[in-house]
């Protein structure tokens, strides 16, 4: 299906929506249709009381998720193919806006942003209350250094997720590739959890995200070094950092652009979390060069914000060689 417009445009204008408007939750957003669906194809096939066998589940799971992800790409290809008939302009404005669904850059920031200015406020009540908006851990009794650590983390791992990976998926592979990916994250973010409920029944939805998040994690160092070398932070630690420690995250991911930007921040990541009140210790990433201060949320923001430029150009000049 040809379209008006060349797909690179598109993404362009899809990042563009996204840095304007944020997250779209006005409209029936594909991840809140992804989640009904899971959560009635996990109601069918887990039970509370069920003594289903191990293997019994995780094949269960593996046809759950790849319902998901099929439907999601067919959806996607079935609504721009309806819109193209009625006018090729029509499909592009279509997968401009599926794009833009997928992306949550602006959202990232404004999260983050939310708890700097309850921090600065010195409203810790506000700030633990804006910081359980983004993450996992308990945040209850976060002291505000932790909250300042959670975030800078949080951004970070986020990165990744919600903005360098669909893009990744996007350039590829269309939007059919970018809300191929959202459906990957959704189900890793609902059935990840290595709890009696999903340890079976979400393994291969958690291993899916691993392998999708992969090589955007690994390219997610480069393009934040190069982002700390415009704001003149510590790159070249960005880089060896990232090398250093990237690996020690019990997540074969997270810890790649966390690790680079304790790295380019000169801080340290990483320590005693507490998840559904159960103690988690992640390993320190970065060295403790400077102490965790207000001004670093700023700064991750800035280099998230300019990591997602770098990525886009790139991706433009690559496809003007090509060209070529």
């Amino acid at each position: 299906m040809a379209d008006l417009i060349k797909i690179e445009y598109l993404i362009l204008f899809a990042l563009l929506l996204d840095l304007i408007f944020g997250d779209p939750r006005w409209f029936p957003h594909p991840v809140k249709i992804m989640g009904i669906l899971a959560l009635k194809l996990e109601n069918h096939f887990i039970k509370i009381n069920s003594r289903s066998r191990s293997r019994s589940l995780f094949i269960k799971g593996i046809f759950s998720a790849l319902i998901i992800y099929i439907s999601s790409i067919l959806a996607v290809i079935f609504i721009r193919k309806f819109a193209y008939y009625i006018h090729p302009l029509c499909a592009d404005l279509v997968t401009v806006f599926i794009l833009y669904t997928t992306i949550a850059l602006k959202d990232l920031i404004k999260h983050s942003q939310d708890v700097l200015s309850a921090l600065t406020a010195n409203d810790l009540l506000l700030a633990r209350e804006k910081l359980q908006l983004f993450v996992g851990r308990d945040t209850n009794n976060l002291d505000q250094k932790e909250i300042i650590r959670a975030t800078v983390e949080s951004v970070a791992e986020n990165f990744v997720d919600g903005v360098l990976s669909p893009l990744f998926f996007a350039f590829l592979f269309g939007a059919e590739g970018a809300i191929f990916y959202k459906a990957i994250n959704t189900l890793d973010s609902m059935w990840g959890y290595k709890n009696e409920r999903y340890l079976h029944f979400g393994h291969f939805a958690a291993r899916v995200d691993d392998v999708a998040n992969f090589i955007p994690a690994r390219l997610s160092i480069p393009i934040i070094a190069l982002a700390a070398l415009i704001f003149k932070l510590d790159a070249k630690s960005a880089i060896t950092i990232a090398l250093r420690d990237g690996h020690k995250h019990p997540g074969p991911n997270s810890g790649r652009p966390e690790a680079a930007v304790a790295g380019a921040l000169g801080v340290r990541l990483g320590g005693i979390n507490f998840y559904r009140g159960r103690k988690s210790i992640k390993p320190f990433l970065g060295d403790s060069r400077e102490n965790l201060k207000l001004k670093h949320i700023k700064i991750v923001n800035t280099l998230v914000a300019m990591s997602t430029l770098i990525f886009v150009l790139i991706y433009f000049l690559i496809c003007t060689l090509i060209l070529k």
